[in-house]
């Protein structure tokens, strides 16, 4: 049995994840005459886990400790707020498939600090719902654009701070307004041709471009002149570590990330999918179930 469980944690780590999290959680809400068992339940799974890891001594007291630290980090701390907000709502598993969009977008939005102006491209789409959220959690002013007057509201809802349509107006014209003819410090762009000289054009003297997509094409023109008298940065983001969809999930657990999920439909139905993403009829990911 023991080694049928050290198997399974070896080859399904992201399984032994959400099962720790679901025993932190399930553990640490038992409560005797008002003592709470978060502190039992961390070292019961410790000692558990000890018990589970190879039969040598440093190993085992080594997974032991480790278990200790993840159970009390992840499983108890997020583990509740994280089920209590998805239980019974059936978007539990749909809600851990966009976990590494923003993990893979917090990499470069690191940079962003409190007091920044942030444009997000395109607030409809999985990269733009995430990155609207997790600049404003770092305590950024979020400009965002979309292509409807109801994506536009939605993406107020998700802390856009001003938002522009941007089949009906022009971006960085519409930029230099709101923000007195400054431009912004950082745009978060995905779209590609269709918009990249209007991206370019919204950045305040010293901005960073952060790129992570081409979905209208490869090919952006670029004025030498203004990117180096402006000093304006140029990044590439492509996924992430491990660790940002660690970082990410932290937040995730928390509660401060909102998984948007436009529609789910069945691997059967991908072609429908396909043709809603098109026509850009989406805000947030669609998820295609595999059953």
């Amino acid at each position: 049995m023991l080694d049928t469980v050290r198997q399974l944690l070896e080859h399904s780590p992201l399984l032994a994840l959400f099962a720790a999290i679901g025993i932190g959680y399930a553990i640490g809400r038992i409560s005797i005459a008002g003592f709470s068992l978060d502190i039992g339940a961390v070292l019961f799974a410790g000692l558990a886990l000890g018990a589970i890891a190879p039969a040598a001594a440093p190993p085992a007291l080594v997974s032991s400790i480790g278990l200790v630290m993840f159970l009390y980090g992840i499983g108890i701390q997020y583990g509740r707020q994280f089920f209590a907000g998805l239980a019974g709502t059936g978007l539990l598993w749909n809600a851990i498939a966009v976990i590494g969009v923003a993990a893979a977008l917090a990499v470069t939005l690191a940079a962003v600090k409190a007091g920044d102006s942030v444009l997000v491209i395109a607030a409809g789409s999985g990269v733009g719902q995430a990155a609207i959220q997790i600049a404003s959690l770092h305590g950024a002013r979020v400009f965002a654009t979309a292509g409807s007057h109801e994506k536009l509201e939605r993406a107020r809802e998700l802390g856009a701070w001003d938002t522009i349509h941007h089949y009906e107006q022009d971006i960085a014209e519409e930029i230099k307004r709101l923000t007195n003819r400054r431009g912004v410090d950082v745009v978060i762009e995905h779209v590609g041709e269709a918009t990249w000289p209007q991206s370019v054009r919204s950045l305040a003297r010293g901005g960073r471009l952060v790129t992570c997509g081409a979905t209208t094409g490869r090919r952006g023109t670029l004025d030498l002149a203004a990117l180096f008298s402006k000093r304006l940065s140029i990044l590439g983001s492509y996924m992430g570590t491990k660790g940002e969809l660690v970082r990410a999930a932290r937040h995730f657990f928390a509660g401060e990330l909102k998984p948007v999920i436009d529609r789910t439909f069945p691997l059967a139905e991908a072609e429908a999918a396909q043709r809603r993403l098109e026509q850009s009829g989406q805000f947030g990911k669609i998820v295609l179930e595999v059953q």
